[in-house]
């Protein structure tokens, strides 16, 4: 049994637009309404430990400083621990480090891959899950986040975020227009493909230290 297909076409174009055009105003689809969206409550005075508390569980390590003219030396302090090479690479222009130990073999970004630790800062952080929002930028070349083997973040603590709605308004509020990149890292990079093990360093760098400054003492980034 044949078809005529051009008949077929115009028969159920014919039925679409009775339809269409029997349908009343009230009778369009509304799109739906989004509910609103359910967050745990966090204790707006209690950011500061409720972050570090998730740091901890996402495998990063962090100090709490009151002054930036200890990043020297507490780098230096974090390459001993791990015994790894001290070639630290970052762009970042702190004024109160007037020299670097000499220990140390200091670089600009960006990164190449050759260095084992990457130093920036992050514009913001999410309490709700221990995440760091860095922003790209000449002070803060992306490649510094995941070239490294270990990457270390400078991070205000007034920076701190409660979700990743509030981390939105932070970024607009405080840099006028959004960067060409905004990486939000939580914890060092991991995988679970081999034997369902969990792994660290598998695509950036396996360790991750925050050090966080305090309100009284904070980075202008």
């Amino acid at each position: 049994m044949s078809i005529n297909l051009n008949r077929y076409n115009r028969i159920n174009r014919k039925k679409i637009f009775n339809r269409i055009e029997k349908m009343t105003k009230d009778g369009i689809p509304q799109t739906p309404v989004r509910p609103p969206l359910l967050h745990p409550q966090i204790d707006a005075s209690a950011l500061t430990d409720i972050f570090l508390s998730k740091l901890t569980k996402v495998s990063t390590s962090y100090q709490i400083i009151d002054s930036l003219s200890l990043i020297p030396e507490l780098i230096l302090q974090y390459a001993e621990e791990k015994n790894i090479e001290k070639r630290l690479v970052t762009n970042i222009s702190i004024e109160e480090i007037k020299t670097w130990p000499d220990q140390l073999t200091v670089t600009k970004g960006p990164a190449t891959g050759e260095e084992n630790i990457g130093l920036s800062y992050a514009t913001a952080a999410i309490a709700e899950t221990g995440s760091l929002a860095i922003c790209s930028s000449k002070q803060n070349p992306t490649t510094v986040n995941f070239l490294p083997d270990h990457h270390i973040v400078i991070l205000n603590e007034s920076d701190i975020a409660t979700n990743i709605e509030q981390l939105w308004e932070k970024l607009q509020l405080k840099a006028g227009n959004m960067p060409r990149a905004v990486n939000i890292i939580t914890g060092p990079s991991r995988t679970a493909d081999i034997e369902q093990t969990i792994q660290l360093g598998a695509h950036g760098p396996r360790g991750l230290h925050v050090l966080l400054l305090t309100d009284k003492h904070s980075l202008d980034s």
